[in-house]
């Protein structure tokens, strides 16, 4: 007796999850903000789609090899960036490459730009801060350092007073001079 394998239907895969979140690589050009959507893939290869409900197709794909079930896409924050993000992806169930349905939306807006607007105005203000408390933290310190080098100097040259000091000479005369405290004193034997 033979037998065939009967195929009732080829499993659908689920529906990927979205998530946003600021990108680690962000620069000064301006935020970017990753979407990531993470699959059920049932083979060695697979191909991520990105859309924005402002296009006709999608924006992004990324084809994934090996165990890789998450595709993470990278968009730069504009004016052209906003709207509504879904994703889907393709993988071979049975030999066959099946789509996913799409994902739920997340939703870039205008309030997403103004956010980081005003991150990239906080962070420059926190630096624009600190140097100036860095300034004057070192205008402080000369201050001090000079003040007590002049302290110090001044101090030094109070204490200088005129001694009275007697030498013996050759001939055995005792002799009065007038020395400065800081000058070396000769003795002549």
């Amino acid at each position: 007796m033979l037998s065939f394998p009967v195929f009732f239907g080829i499993d659908k895969p689920s529906p990927p999850t979205i998530h946003k979140s600021p990108a680690p690589q962000s620069n000064s050009d301006g935020q970017t903000i990753a979407i990531t959507c993470k699959g059920n893939i049932h083979s060695n290869e697979s191909t991520y789609y990105l859309y924005n409900s402002r296009h006709q197709n999608y924006t992004q794909l990324l084809h994934l090899t090996g165990d890789e079930k998450t595709a993470t896409f990278v968009i730069k924050m504009g004016t052209d960036s906003i709207g509504n993000y879904s994703c889907n992806y393709k993988t071979k169930v049975l030999g066959n490459w099946v789509y996913s349905p799409f994902s739920k939306h997340i939703s870039i807006t205008q309030e997403d730009e103004w956010q980081r607007k005003a991150e990239q105005d906080a962070q420059k203000k926190l630096c624009l801060y600190v140097d100036l408390t860095c300034g004057a933290l070192l205008i402080v310190l000369i201050i001090v350092t000079l003040t007590s080098f002049f302290i110090v100097n001044k101090a030094t040259q109070g204490k200088r007073h005129n001694i009275e000091r007697k030498s013996i000479t050759a001939d055995g005369i005792t002799k009065l001079e007038e020395h400065d405290a800081t000058c070396k004193c000769n003795f002549d034997v």
